[in-house]
């Protein structure tokens, strides 16, 4: 998930010289399943599903200080 966090926030950091940027991605995991961002209507109601259920929520973050040439993830 990191790879995709820094990649978005690298796309954007490329068209902005003095600029701090923030990428990020986020998966469900419900019942020890990851669900993605989806892509079809039966993904889309596997994601709805755990609406109102335990479920957990697992985002990663990538910050790029485009000025100093910095950048930043969680794990």
């Amino acid at each position: 998930m990191a790879h995709l966090s820094r990649g978005k926030a690298k796309d954007v950091a490329q068209r902005h010289k003095k600029a701090v940027v923030l990428g990020a991605d986020t998966i469900i995991v419900y019942k020890d399943k990851i669900l993605g961002k989806p892509h079809t209507q039966k993904e889309q109601r596997n994601v709805e599903d755990v609406s109102g259920k335990q479920h957990s929520a697992i985002t990663v973050f990538t910050v790029i200080d485009t000025e100093n040439n910095n950048t930043i993830s969680n794990p």
